[in-house]
């Protein structure tokens, strides 16, 4: 009888055992399901904030107008191909009339660059600027739509730098409610370089900005004038292609860019 007591106090005292193990295991996945809500929240928010406009619904939409091989011209122009495989000629402007296309050509130019960076791990930005959309056509819708593509690429490749760049987000919007593009872009700027030691491309750009219809931004002044500091400083690790109409007051900005490194 006492040995059947004692078994029976072992599996009791067994069965307790067992109990708080699942019930620990229960509030630790409890308090990871929470936390993980919580994280996702503060990243939508955060998102929210970027408040960056529809800009795949304008690479769409172009891309919708293209038709096979109407843009590969392009790439047999010497211009082109100096930017596109070398890191000396960093800023890239094609100049164009209305109606010529640009915007078309942009949306490909992005999608190829895109193509190509699934294999060589670039990093593809871009903006449309549109002169009807107010939510398109400044410095800080550009620098909105460059930042939440660059939030979307660290959450998917990099946990380090995408805890500092949510610091600095996080930072920003304790202070200041609403954002400005001189504070966002120094966000963006300053990111940029960490990034590129990431990546370990040597031979060519490791990111690339494409920003279309420079012409239709409102105030394009303080954005080329960072693009110029932007590529003076990544030692040809950034590349940048803008297209405009040869009209506007950015037209002034990019005069120093050599011939060759327009179109």
């Amino acid at each position: 009888m006492a040995l059947k007591f004692g078994l029976l106090k072992e599996e009791i005292t067994l069965q307790k055992n067992r109990l708080h193990m699942v019930a620990s295991a229960q509030h630790f996945s409890d308090s990871a399901v929470h936390h993980a809500k919580e994280e996702k929240a503060r990243r939508a928010a955060l998102v929210t904030w970027i408040g960056a406009p529809a800009y795949e619904v304008d690479l769409n939409a172009a891309t919708k107008h293209h038709y096979a091989g109407t843009c590969e011209w392009i790439l047999k122009k010497p211009q082109y191909m100096e930017w596109h495989g070398r890191r000396d000629n960093p800023l890239f402007v094609i100049y164009g009339i209305p109606g010529a296309g640009k915007t078309i050509l942009s949306s490909w130019l992005i999608r190829e660059a895109t193509k190509e960076a699934a294999t060589s791990g670039q990093v593809v930005l871009y903006h449309f600027f549109k002169a009807s959309d107010d939510s398109k056509r400044t410095p800080l819708a550009a620098v909105r739509s460059l930042l939440e593509q660059l939030y979307d690429y660290l959450r998917r490749s990099n946990e380090d730098i995408l805890k500092e760049f949510e610091q600095q987000l996080d930072s920003l919007l304790e202070k200041a409610h609403d954002a400005t593009f001189p504070s966002l872009w120094f966000i963006f700027s300053s990111i940029l370089p960490k990034i590129n030691q990431s990546l370990s491309i040597s031979d060519r750009a490791g990111i690339i900005i494409m920003l279309d219809a420079l012409d239709e931004c409102k105030g394009s002044k303080p954005l080329v004038r960072e693009l110029h500091k932007l590529v003076r400083s990544s030692s040809g690790s950034i590349s940048i292609l803008v297209t405009s109409r040869k009209s506007g007051e950015h037209v002034d900005e990019f005069a120093r860019v050599p011939e060759n490194e327009r179109l």
